[in-house]
């Protein structure tokens, strides 16, 4: 209950209220002194015009109507007609009112005097004027006397305007004296009140800024992290209610800031102890493509020191420029890259041991999405390898073991045609073409995998030479004659003027064109059409084999090259299911790519590139 009042009582705005009364009581003050300056150099001014300025006025017409009074007699006595003798009368009674105004207004020391010496003075003119008849003679003694008259009025009537003026000139000086101390007064007060004026403001703004200051200071330490300030109350108003809240904020905030310590310490530390146990390698990459941190895995893995990393570009660690696009990848479009088909592996020989590392780069964002940069993950798979490589090798052993057997079955079959003499029976013969027909399929499965595994095991001997695309074509073309024919089908060639020459293996190559177009000799209908295209494209050469069969189904585009797999049609031919993932490691091993367009009923176009010189799988 004692509280609110004190509250209201200290409050800023009543501080600031009562100090605006302050100054504005200053400020009355100087107008009220201004006032009073004003008003004694009024008074100084009345004084002056009142006293000084009337009598001036009077003397001046006391002059003017003796000169019309003694005009006027002059003309009644020559001419006494009734115009005359009014204009006399008036000058008479104007004369007369302006002696009175100037008796009314005697102020000066010597006024008074000078006043009755006209007064006396004008009767004794106009006495002297009344006992002359007629004023013609002007040289007798009645009018020197009345002149002499004239001139004393004259005389005392510039007595009277003399003593004015000086009085005025003394009233104007002391008036400039009292505008002096009046203009000194105003300065002095003018001075008091800035002095006291400042004072206030100074005060007052320091008493509220000053926990301003303080607040802003604690604000900055509370930004920065540094909770140990105190703040201490100065005052019960508002700002100091503030400072005292505020400290209180800041209080339960590093209570809560320490506790969120200890569990981000046991936060990083968990995170830390899985990051550094992981088996598999990760290596953490700012946006500017530096590394930040990696696991002792990935380190083993590259034969690194974390000082050797940190801070370091990634294509100092990893120097592979595929890799390191697989990097831009992930950052520019934020989503994980993970490469098939056996591109995403870094092979490392490290004496006579050779490992081998899977990795996908996966991008690392804030809650916010904002994006941190990128997860370079690894992981070994040399014991994969090993079993692949095994598992190639069986393959290859027992392929070429089949291949005798197959012979023997082969000639046997031949040799048991030509037993059933010139007449056999048809179902014979359809017994041993079917067997016949089994044993090629069986001798093309054999050799497509030991073709396989000589590849999986690096054992295929590739023999480079620079060859002629438009020859090479050409030459394919021909091989197919026989196919075609029996389709009824055409073969197109579009070849343009001046193609590029190409760096390749031209057994393998053929080898490619002969799985593409025997394919496509099986998906086009009677009297379908193939093209063979070749163009230019860059440092390569686009070769393409476009059919009109019913196409590649989609679910089957993105695994159309891998091993065994065949479209389930009906009205297509079955083969081995290895014929495009030979071509396909064939077309690698020239430091190309291959992929298919297609849209079903509508036709496939298998495209691959084919560099037109060396490079560094051309040259290994």
């Amino acid at each position: 209950m004692s509280h609110l009042p004190a509250v209201i009582r200290n409050s800023i705005q009543n501080k600031l209220f009562a100090s605006f009364l302050i100054i504005l009581f200053l400020l009355l003050t100087v107008a009220f002194a201004s006032f009073m300056v004003i008003g004694q150099l009024g008074k100084a001014s009345e004084k002056i015009l009142k006293m000084n300025y009337n009598s001036i006025i009077a003397s001046m017409h006391l002059t003017n109507e003796l000169e019309d009074i003694h005009r006027g007699f002059v003309l009644c006595n020559n001419n006494p007609s009734p115009a005359n003798v009014d204009q006399l009368i008036a000058a008479k009674a104007k004369f007369s009112e302006w002696l009175g105004r100037a008796k009314d207004n005697v102020t000066e020391k010597g006024e008074q005097e000078a006043v009755d010496n006209i007064e006396i003075e004008y009767k004794k003119y106009l006495a002297e004027i009344e006992t002359i008849g007629k004023l013609t003679l002007l040289e007798n003694d009645s009018s020197q006397e009345i002149e002499l008259s004239r001139n004393e009025i004259r005389r005392y009537c510039f007595h009277l305007l003399q003593l004015n003026q000086d009085a005025m000139f003394v009233k104007s000086a002391s008036a400039q004296e009292v505008a002096k101390q009046g203009k000194m007064t105003l300065v002095l007060v003018t001075i008091i009140v800035f002095i006291l004026g400042s004072g206030l403001s100074w005060g007052l703004s320091h008493r509220i800024v000053r926990p301003i200051v303080m607040l802003k200071e604690a604000t900055q330490k509370l930004g920065s992290g540094d909770y140990s300030f105190e703040l201490q109350r100065e005052s019960d108003d508002e700002l100091g209610i503030l400072i005292h809240e505020f400290g209180d904020m800041a209080m339960k905030i590093r209570s809560f800031n320490d506790l969120n310590i200890r569990k981000i310490v046991d936060e990083q530390q968990k995170i830390e102890a899985v990051f550094a146990n992981i088996r598999d390698g990760i290596v953490l990459i700012g946006v500017d493509y530096r590394v930040l941190d990696a696991n002792p895995s990935s380190l083993e893995a590259f034969r690194l020191k974390l000082s050797e990393v940190i801070g370091h570009h990634f294509l100092e660690i990893v120097k592979q420029d595929s890799i390191f696009n697989d990097l831009k990848i992930c950052l520019e479009k934020r989503e994980r890259v993970i490469s098939n088909d056996g591109e995403n592996i870094i092979a490392i020989k490290t004496g006579d041991k050779q490992s081998y590392l899977e990795y996908s780069f996966s991008p690392v964002l804030t809650n916010n999405n904002e994006l941190m940069g990128a997860l370079f993950l690894l992981r070994d798979i040399t014991k994969l390898k090993e079993l692949d490589k095994l598992k190639s090798e069986f393959i290859m052993i027992a392929s070429h073991e089949l291949k005798t057997p197959l012979t023997s079955m082969n000639l046997s079959i031949d040799l048991l045609r030509e037993s059933l003499g010139s007449n056999p029976k048809p179902e014979d013969m359809e017994l041993i073409a079917i067997a016949k027909d089994d044993i090629n399929r069986l001798r093309a499965l054999v050799n497509n995998l030991l073709d396989l595994s000589k590849i999986d095991a690096g054992k295929i001997d590739m023999h480079f030479q620079s060859l002629d695309s438009a020859v090479l074509l050409t030459t394919i073309s021909q091989y197919f004659k026989k196919q075609l024919s029996e389709k009824q089908a055409t073969m197109e060639l579009e070849i343009p003027t001046g193609i590029s020459h190409i760096w390749c293996d031209e057994e393998k190559l053929m080898l490619v064109f002969s799985n593409l177009i025997s394919n496509a000799l099986k998906a086009i209908p009677h009297e379908g059409k193939i093209r063979l295209v070749a163009e230019a494209s860059g440092k390569y050469v686009l070769f393409a084999v476009k059919d009109n069969g019913h196409g590649i189904p989609l679910q089957y585009q993105n695994k159309i090259f891998d091993r065994f797999v065949q479209i389930e049609d009906q009205n297509t031919a079955r083969g081995t299911g290895l014929g495009l993932t030979i071509s396909r490691e064939i077309v690698r091993a020239h430091g190309g790519s291959i992929w298919v367009e297609s849209n079903p009923g509508q036709g496939a176009s298998f495209c691959f590139t084919i560099p037109v010189e060396p490079n560094q799988f051309t040259t290994r």
